[in-house]
């Protein structure tokens, strides 16, 4: 991801707090956080944040006061409490290169060091209780002067020849001047500069070399005290320092240019005359003079103003306008009398915001770095021509600790044809004053706040800052508690993005956020009790509707949202609640215990960011988990959606608990119950588990574990547009992205994977701390005071991409990255084709291969492949209940409305030409988000869906899953290669034959499509004697096995034959057939043998004994057939499923040789492989076999998971969401089950729907969960009289059954915008899912009888009947959810079941209707701009604020 922001800290807003050197021509700016130093280049790039603590000899936090760097020889000193720390360039480096590190060079212990000066030489001065010159030799630091003093030394400065040092103190009034005597031994005499008020600041001037022989130089004070009085002192003797007096003074009040009314004195400060000539001179050396032209006319002006008033200051006051003063005469020789000249006022130079970054001491520099940043790249090479500004960098920091770098153009300054000329904001840095030790989001990622470890708080945004060269969002800090102001115990955003709360043992106060970030205290929570200490404090919010009525008198309803705070304690798990007033005042709502348990730790449960239209979301929802320890569980907690109309009702109540292990570090809960937990394990290693499906009413499961991870300092969950979750986390110096894979098959178990590594960049030395995930896609990283912002577009800067994951370079963004692994599939994928074709959406099938057909024909045609084909509407995907109407329509070009895919040549162009058109054109063309392999079973598809779409009226619902199967496996097995070809069906599409009553067209099918005759490895792989019901169509199908076997080869073997011969009781013909085996090895003994009759005990015995011979051989087959010989059917069965290792042929052989439709035999082995099979499907068939309807039922709504424990690595197979058809179909005709259970249907129904979901199929999630019913008790007046309710009616009912309200004033909500319902708009007409009327709504129920009378529900084939007729009891080849729902019964005989199955079902449709809502909006996106639209540009430059 890409690094775009650094936040490094916050200054400790001392005088030598920030400083700025000039090394082999290179500018560096320094400034102190905390416990670290921040050294930056001069295009303002972070280049080291020097980590104190890991150089001191202290472990406790080091506050740093001072850094001054050495313009001798490059190193930086640094003062902490009880050390000074020095630190020096890693390498060597030559004129203009810069410096990429330091390390550190000697501690100096000395305790209260307040102020640091480097002198010329390389020696160093240091200032506190003493005056300390500290000097180098061999390599050893020692002091060469000290005199003690009689204040605290705040600030000391050496003069540009290192001659003399000022000094003063804090409040001093007093400037010492030191100046060096003239002896063998090092020492100092001193004389003072007094002030009539404190001083608070001063500087030398920087001497120009021009001025005075280097021997003589005139040092120049600059001093600015409390009076608002700026002094200009130099030498009254030229060559005798201690003579220096005042030569000229700048008071603003003399020029009447100060803010009027105004009791705030605003410091003046210089603007070097040195780096002014600098800036000017460099201008000039890259600019062609020309005498007409505007750019050299001001830079002549410049330069007069440089030779007549080089020395210039300025002030800045409090309604951003500047006054700049020229000096005239300083520092001359001979020495004339300086003259102050007001020079220039401008009356906006900076917004009133900034001002206070110049109400302290500032650098001010000029620098050629930045001059040329000024221009572009590609004017560069034409600066002579063009010219380049005389910039001048002033670098200030607020008393807050932020830092900012202005720059002014002196040739736009002084021009009097420029009225907008100012300071120009180039950069700022902020950040935490201490150590960053938790970042706390609130629940829309609008805002979030950082805790220090001293408790100091920052409250963060992301948006686009005014910075005009900034083009992305970024972070801003709109306030902040500096430390000491606050005990800080816990901290929450509030429900504005500009105010939060926060708890400090006592008391929780609302603080809120001014326009200058400061930060003011509104109220106290009322009725908070002291004696319960919080370990969480969180808002939230919770809907409801407002009724208003219009000037024409119509009723609208909006959804609202009432605003609470919870505070949570562990002592008698006590949790406060408090609402939110009309006035913005909260008010105690509910106050109440949690059951008896020992609670460790609580958190908040993450919600859907304001992404979600908020009609999406969920009244019943989870807010806050907790740790118990003793009962090794989390537990989530949620709130009644309707607890705001009864106080003092029990307000929280558990939703679910899951077991887990002790000894747990640290647990996330993320949004649609995903659940992180980190165990703790030796050596400083972790292990981290993920889990699914939690706080709902399907159990929640262990999804993924890993193990042996590095220490983990944090986690924290993202949801996409698209509901796709992100885990990140944090390592000491690594951030992992954990994202969940999309899966293979249906059945196959969740899987997750580390699939990126984002580093924090090197010159971070401090460990992670805490991570956030924001809006955007954009994630917060806090390491030590520096908080790091990674954009979602990926860079190769600061990442790193797993192993087998390399086609993410491609990906401009994480969120697009995040698609291709877990997102939808396409369209026209052969996994999504199949699954709707199962699900009885024929026309969506028709549609989808129609709209494929006809971007075929446009690439024929036009040959262009550089888009994929357009999606189909959603709204034809979700129309699909309704019956095809053909129509006629005009398709001209391939952009089709949802009117064009009703046309009634839909229905007809699939046929055998069109349909290898398209297999031709899918082997010369590559679809877009289809493998090489998935475009060979797409090609199956077309080719069996093509076929069967003949069969459709003669063939039943069941016949026709079957049928496409077959198709495909027999293309496959074409034209795939030979290890890749399948050997037999799966299971389940044997299961639809067994269910069908068209096997006499499903058996000749099956025979015709065979190019050669079948023997039994093409009957195993059809499973024909699993699925045939018939005992003649049986018998018959193994004496044509039986024959194929034995005619199938050249030599005609009568071995082949035997078992299955033997199997159909016919000896005779077996005898025959040895007969004429003429030189067979075994001819004369099997013609012998043969030819006696086993009737006898005698030859059964002979038989056997030649069987147990045959085993001792490995004749396997041979020895099966000797046991039918001796009439022993359970040993040759034994033979099949032990030896063979084939039940199938087992199952055959005694279909055929007992004589009754399910013999003994039979029974006892399907009794055995029914305690031995795993798999659900040939489970469910064998209890059929076994007709034992009550269990073949409740195996396709068994879970494979529910007896996990926690203990478990991983969650297991997910059930094949198919196996609710066949529960339908099982229910249909099972007239005397009762043995179910609702809450086990309401489980598979989810479960089907997460499947899918995991699948890339999340509109098939979406259509289970919109069709299928269930029954539900209507009321307590009949317990018995029962209502078909769909998932989506019971929503409808859930809103309705909100808290209403006329009123246009309520208690702290927020009304939504209304949404439009118009597909353009990007958001979806619920009005199809039945959310748009009431349930009384008479047209509704006029609807539903119509629909009643026309059809009894959905064909599978688009609306054609098939099958027997109505009242058959077979299956009639239509999804009848309304039936299915009927014949359901359910045990719920109580009202508070039935709302907590409403509101559980509201979950499940939540995490789906949450994915296709905003499908919508990417669809509408791919639609308008496939062909147009091109990804942003990445944005690669580092940027700090």
């Amino acid at each position: 991801m890409l690094l775009q922001q650094v936040c490094p800290g916050k200054t400790c807003a001392s005088l030598q707090s920030i400083h700025s050197a000039s090394y082999h021509s290179r500018r560096y700016i320094l400034y102190a956080a905390t416990d670290s130093v921040v050294i930056c280049d001069d295009s303002f790039r972070p280049i080291q944040i020097l980590f104190l603590q890991r150089h001191s000899k202290e472990n406790q936090n080091q506050i740093v006061s001072a850094v001054v760097m050495s313009e001798f020889d490059g190193k930086i000193a640094v003062t902490t409490d009880l050390h000074v720390l020095l630190y020096a360039p890693k390498a060597t480096v030559n004129e203009g290169e810069k410096i990429q590190a330091w390390d550190i060079h000697a501690t100096l212990d000395c305790e209260g060091i307040a102020s640091l000066a480097w002198r010329n030489d390389g020696r160093l001065l240091t200032g506190g209780d003493h005056l300390t010159l500290w000097g180098q030799q061999d390599s050893q630091w020692t002091q060469l002067w000290q005199q003690r003093q009689g204040s605290c030394i705040d600030h000391i400065q050496f003069s540009p020849d290192g001659k003399l040092f000022a000094s003063m103190a804090k409040n001093d009034r007093l400037v010492k001047i030191w100046h060096q005597h003239k002896d063998e031994h090092i020492d100092f005499g001193f004389f003072y500069l007094p002030h009539p008020r404190a001083v608070t600041n001063f500087s030398w001037r920087k001497e120009k070399t021009s001025s005075a022989s280097l021997d003589d130089p005139i040092n120049v004070l600059f001093t600015m005290a409390r009076d608002g009085i700026c002094r200009i002192w130099s030498p009254l003797i030229l060559l005798q320092p201690e003579s220096m007096s005042i030569c000229a003074i700048i008071d603003p009040n003399q020029w009447l240019v100060s803010q009027q009314q105004s009791i705030t004195q605003y410091p003046i400060h210089a603007l070097d005359g040195m780096e002014f000539a600098m800036a000017v001179e460099y201008a000039a050396s890259k600019t062609v003079d020309k005498n007409n032209d505007a750019n050299s006319i001001r830079l002549r002006k410049l330069k007069e103003i440089v030779r007549d008033t080089s020395d210039l200051f300025f002030q800045i006051q409090g309604d951003g306008s500047m006054v700049i003063w020229g000096v005239q005469n300083l520092g001359k020789v001979p020495q004339r009398l300086p003259k102050v000249l007001i020079v220039l006022r401008i009356s906006q130079a900076v917004t009133p915001l900034e001002t206070p970054f110049f109400m302290r001491n500032i650098i001010a520099y000029h620098d050629t770095a930045l001059a040329r940043s000024r221009a572009p790249l590609y004017l560069q090479p034409l600066l002579s021509s063009v010219g380049i500004p005389a910039d001048v960098v002033i670098v200030g920091q607020s008393h807050e600790g932020r830092v900012s770098c202005f720059s002014v153009n002196m040739m736009e300054l002084f021009d009097s044809a420029n009225t907008l000329a100012g300071l120009s904001l180039r950069q700022s840095w902020t950040g935490q004053q201490s150590r960053i030790k938790a970042i706390v989001k609130d629940h829309r990622q609008l805002c979030f706040t950082s805790v220090g470890d001293l408790g100091d708080i920052s409250l963060w945004k992301l948006k686009t800052p005014r910075f005009g060269h900034r083009v992305a969002a970024g972070l801003v800090e709109v306030g902040s508690l500096p430390i000491g102001a606050r005990d800080v115990k816990l901290v929450t955003p509030a429900w504005e993005g500009g105010s939060f709360m926060v708890y400090d043992g006592s008391r929780i106060t609302l603080y809120t956020a001014e326009e200058n970030a400061k930060c003011t205290a509104i109220l106290d929570l009322p009725d908070y009790e002291p004696e319960f200490p919080l370990v969480l404090l969180d808002s939230f919010e919770i809907p409801f509707l407002v009724e208003e009525i219009g000037q024409s008198g119509k009723k609208t309803t909006n959804v609202s949202w009432r605003r609470y705070i919870l505070g949570f304690s562990t002592k008698n798990n006590m949790v406060f609640t408090w609402q939110r007033t009309d006035d913005g005042k909260p008010v105690l709502f509910s106050k109440e215990n949690l059951p008896p348990s020992v609670i460790k730790h609580a958190v908040t449960v993450e919600s859907f960011a304001g992404t979600l239209p908020k009609s999406l979301h969920s009244t019943h929802m989870s807010v806050f988990a907790t740790h118990s320890e003793d009962q090794a569980s989390i537990s989530y907690w949620e709130c009644a959606h309707d607890f705001h109309l009864h106080p003092g009702e029990r307000v929280w109540r558990k939703a679910e608990s899951i077991p887990i292990k002790k000894n747990l570090q640290l647990f996330q809960c993320g949004a649609n119950g995903k659940l992180a937990l980190v165990y703790p394990n030796s050596h400083r290693t972790s292990d981290l588990e993920i889990w699914g499906s939690v706080g709902g009413r399907a159990i929640g499961r262990l999804e993924s574990k890993f193990t042996r991870l590095p220490e983990i300092y944090d986690l924290d969950w993202m949801v996409t547009a698209d509901a796709r979750h992100n885990l990140a986390v944090a390592f000491e110096n690594t951030v992992s992205m954990y994202s969940q894979q999309r899966t293979d098959l249906v059945t196959s178990p969740t899987i997750w994977e580390r699939f990126l590594n984002i580093n924090i960049p090197s010159f971070v030395n401090h460990p992670i701390s805490s991570i956030a995930w924001l809006d955007m896609g954009t994630l917060s990283v806090g390491a030590g005071g520096t908080m790091l912002l990674y954009s979602k577009w990926l860079s190769e800067d600061y990442m790193t991409i797993a192993p087998g994951f390399e086609e993410f370079k491609m990906a401009p963004t994480l969120h697009q990255a995040l698609s291709s692994m877990h997102g939808p599939l396409a369209d026209y994928h052969p996994n999504l084709l199949v699954e709707f074709f199962m699900w009885g959406k024929f026309e969506v099938v028709r549609k989808i291969l129609f709209n494929l057909y006809h971007y075929m024909s446009y690439v024929n045609e036009s040959n262009d492949t550089s888009t994929g084909p357009l999606p189909i509407p959603l709204e034809v995907i979700l129309k699909t209940d309704e019956a095809a109407k053909p129509t006629k329509a005009d398709l001209n070009d391939l952009f089709m409305s949802g009117d064009d895919f009703k046309s009634s040549d839909e229905s007809k162009f699939l046929n055998d030409r069109t349909s290898q058109e398209m297999i031709e054109f899918l082997t010369r063309v590559s679809l877009v988000g289809l493998s090489k392999n998935a475009q060979l079973q797409l090609s199956a598809f077309i080719e069996g869906f093509a076929k069967i779409d003949q069969q459709h009226g003669t063939i039943d619902d069941n016949g026709l899953r079957f049928l496409l199967h077959v198709r495909r496996f027999n293309y496959l097995s074409y034209i795939l290669p030979p290890p890749q070809r399948p050997t037999m069906l799966g299971y389940r599409d044997i299961t639809w034959a067994y269910h069908s009553e068209s096997q006499d067209l499903l058996l000749d099918f099956c025979v015709n499509s065979l190019k050669s005759p079948m023997t039994w490895p093409e009957a195993k792989s059809l499973g024909l004697f699993l699925w045939m019901r018939k005992k003649d169509a049986i018998i018959t199908q193994m004496e044509v096995i039986a024959r194929n076997q034995y005619t199938g080869k050249d030599d005609k073997d009568p071995v082949a034959c035997t078992l299955f011969y033997l199997a159909l009781r016919k000896k005779k013909l077996l005898h025959g057939l040895w007969r004429t085996a003429h030189g067979h090895a075994e001819q004369a003994k099997m013609v012998t043998f043969l030819a006696n009759d086993f009737d006898q005990d005698r030859w059964k015995t002979a038989a056997l004994k030649n069987a147990f011979a045959l085993l001792g051989k490995q004749r396997f087959a041979y020895a099966a057939a000797f046991f039918l010989l001796a009439d022993k059917l359970q040993d040759a069965v034994n033979v099949c499923v032990k030896h063979l290792n084939d039940f199938q042929l087992a199952i055959s052989i005694c279909r055929v040789y007992e004589q009754e439709e399910r013999g003994p035999v039979l029974t006892l082995l399907l009794q055995d492989l029914v305690t031995t099979t795993t798999d659900p499907w040939l489970l469910s068939l064998f209890y059929s076999m076994l007709s034992q309807t009550g269990k073949a039922i409740q195996v396709t709504l068994s879970d494979i998971s529910t007896d996990m424990s926690p203990s478990d690595t991983n969650s297991g197979q997910h059930r094949d969401p198919a196996m609710l058809i066949l529960y339908r179909h099982l229910r249909r005709n099972a007239h005397q089950f009762s043995g179910y259970e609702g809450d086990e249907e309401f489980s598979a129904v989810v479960r089907a729907a997460e499947a899918y979901e995991h699948y890339g199929c999340p509109l098939l999630s979406l259509v289970i969960l919109k069709h299928w019913g269930y029954v539900m008790p209507v009321g307590g007046a009949s317990k018995h009289t029962k209502k078909v309710r769909n998932i989506l009616e019971v929503r409808r009912e859930s809103i309705q059954s909100l808290p209403r309200s006329t009123s246009m004033s309520f208690r702290g909500g927020l009304r939504s915008p209304k949404s439009s319902s118009n597909l353009n708009s990007g958001m979806l007409d619920f009005g199809d899912f039945g959310t748009s009327e009431s349930p009384e709504s008479p047209k509704r129920e006029a609807l539903k009888k119509e629909q009643g009378q026309k059809s009894n529900g959905m064909s599978l084939m688009g609306g054609f009947k098939s099958g027997p007729p109505a009242g058959s009891g077979v299956d009639s080849g239509t999804f009848d959810f309304d039936t299915l729902g009927r014949t359901s019964r359910m045990a719920m005989q109580n009202p508070s079941q039935q709302a907590c199955r409403s509101w559980e079902v509201l979950r499940a449709l939540r995490r789906q209707m949450s994915t296709v809502a905003l499908l919508i909006s990417t669809t509408l996106d791919r639609l308008r701009t496939s062909r147009m639209a091109a990804p942003p540009t990445r944005q690669s430059q580092l940027e700090c604020h």
